[in-house]
């Protein structure tokens, strides 16, 4: 099983995706689990399901270059977006804009390069249109993971490398993506997954791949 997630919302409400194509859907906590028809969507392993911050009812998850969406708790699913590209890392809401969500694409099909992270305004956004366009935010190698917002840092948002990281690993926006900078001492050419210090907003932990995790300053130079 791979990609589990859990609805902020709604934590008794979960996903988790299977390697050979089934994807199921829990209401109880993990007690009893619903398999998804594969006619409204299959797994993808890449990515855990992006649950609505505020709304229960509302779970995004990519499925190759097509975002689904369902509006009734992973019942049903549609088409709520021709990607253009395939997702790799995950799909996040942004927490300090409404309706923006981001994540990590390659533009090649299920190759992992020219991954970019991108992000979109939805639902409350009258100029949105439904999931129809995607703006590119950064682009710092060819394998992009994911993009991380500081929980207690308004507009504070981490963007993760993968493999071939042509200079830095990881990065910083502290003006929700519009300038971005490089944390150049970080000791290692693969990251993924940032997560953050309860007790202190200044310490970041990253996950990678090769080096385990490691515990820093959650700005460059701080």
């Amino acid at each position: 099983m791979f990609a589990p997630s859990i609805s902020a919302a709604d934590p008794d409400l979960m996903m988790i995706n299977c390697d050979m194509s089934g994807s199921y859907v829990s209401e109880d906590g993990g007690h009893w689990w619903r398999l998804i028809h594969f006619k409204q969507r299959q797994s993808y392993l890449h990515c855990p399901a992006a649950f609505h911050p505020q709304d229960s009812n509302v779970i995004l998850a990519p499925r190759w270059d097509r975002l689904k969406i369902s509006n009734d708790r992973g019942r049903s699913w549609e088409d709520w977006s021709d990607l253009g590209a395939s997702a790799y890392g995950q799909i996040v809401y942004d927490p300090d804009v409404a309706g923006k969500v981001w994540g990590a694409f390659s533009e090649v099909h299920d190759i992992p390069n020219a991954n970019i992270i991108h992000n979109r305004h939805w639902g409350g956004d009258p100029e949105s249109g439904g999931g129809a366009t995607w703006a590119r935010v950064a682009r710092f190698g060819r394998e992009h993971f994911s993009a991380y917002f500081h929980p207690q840092r308004p507009g504070w948002v981490y963007a993760t490398m993968c493999e071939g990281t042509p200079e830095w690993a990881l990065w910083l926006s502290t003006d929700g993506g519009d300038n971005w900078e490089a944390f150049e001492s970080f000791p290692f050419a693969n990251t993924q997954r940032v997560q953050f210090d309860p007790a202190d907003p200044n310490v970041i932990y990253v996950t990678t791949f090769g080096a385990s995790v490691l515990k820093g300053p959650a700005r460059p130079g701080g």
